[in-house]
This record gives structure tokens, sequence and C-alpha cells, in this order.
């Protein structure tokens, strides 16, 4: 939680008028009482008092472009940039980090738009398996002690998904993305 104060008193400081106050009659808008996915985790931000989920979501390289599109859907057609903050006529209001990591980007998303983070949800389903995100990684580390980028991937993108999918979903997503014997014994 820490890390969400820090990132939230900087977007604050860097961008003042970015409106994520609560409004009641405006069903777009988030009251923090939503259901959604369980992967990309969300967190809601009531807390800071702020009416405005924050989530992770790992995209591969050419996911960027679609990552645009649903964006563009909801705040017009503007270029995303790097800590970009827009807001739109609806009240709704989006804030957007990215980085190039664990073999694709990684996108940190804070927004009010329930609409947006319903398209999210539905376009970007499921993170890189671990042989993808960590090609050096061998199945067995998967049961150990995790430490510093491994330990953020695990917690805070895979483990959300993962934790999440029923048997059947984990054996066709193993499946889908071609896991070694090994890989599928670890993680089932």
């Amino acid at each position: 939680m820490n890390l969400i104060k820090f990132l939230m008193a900087k977007l604050r400081k860097e961008h003042p008028n970015t409106n994520f106050a609560p409004v009641p009659d405006n069903p777009d808008i988030a009251k923090g009482n939503e259901r959604f996915n369980p992967y990309p985790a969300k967190t809601f931000l009531g807390g800071q008092h702020l009416y405005a989920y924050y989530l992770i979501v790992m995209l591969k390289h050419d996911d960027a472009p679609k990552l645009q599109e649903l964006i563009a859907t909801r705040f017009g057609n503007q270029e995303l940039k790097n800590g970009t903050t827009l807001c739109n006529e609806n009240q709704e209001s989006l804030a957007v980090a990215y980085h190039d990591e664990f073999g694709g980007i990684v996108v940190e998303v804070t927004t009010n738009s329930i609409p947006l983070i319903r398209e999210l949800d539905s376009h970007f389903p499921a993170p890189p398996p671990p042989w993808i995100a960590f090609p050096k990684m061998e199945p067995i580390e998967a049961q150990m002690d995790k430490q510093g980028s491994l330990e953020y991937w695990w917690n805070h993108i895979w483990l959300p998904f993962w934790s999440t999918r029923t048997p059947i979903e984990k054996e066709r997503y193993l499946l889908e993305n071609g896991a070694t014997a090994e890989w599928s014994e670890v993680l089932s």
C-alpha cells in the first residue's frame, strides 16, 4: 500500500487538476463497490479520498495499439504518452504510466472510469506466463521465495491472475502458452 500512496501523492503533485471525486449520479464513475474480473488486480483508492481504481496490467508489445484504441474510445484520440493524465466531458479521469519489463509492457492505470476498466478486463484477460516474463527462470524457482522484480511480478501480476483460475482454466492456459511438462507440474 505504501507504493500506492507514494504514486498517488506524486500524481496529485504533478497533476493537481485530476479529478477522482465522487459523482454519485454518474453510473460510469467508480464508487468502490463494483465487481470486476480478478485480473488485472484492482485496488480501490477510497482510503486516499479518491474514487478511482489503481490497476497493473501486463501487455504484449503488440497490444499497445489496442490499449491506445480503448483509451481513445473514452478520452478521445490523444497521443498516449508515459505519465499522461486525461479527463473527459463525462467526469471520467485517467492517469497512465508504462514501462518495458518482463518481456512486455507493464501499464499502471489509475481511473474512475468503470467502462474503461471493464474494457481492460475484456481485452487483456491474462498476463504472460512465467517462462515468457522470465525466460531464464527454472520451474522449481516458482516454489521458492522470490525477491526484486520477480517478487513484484509474481505478487502484483501473476498471482492475481493465477490464484483465481479454475483447474480447467489453468490447464487450458498452460496448453495455450506452450508450458513444458515441468512448468505444468509446478503450476498445477
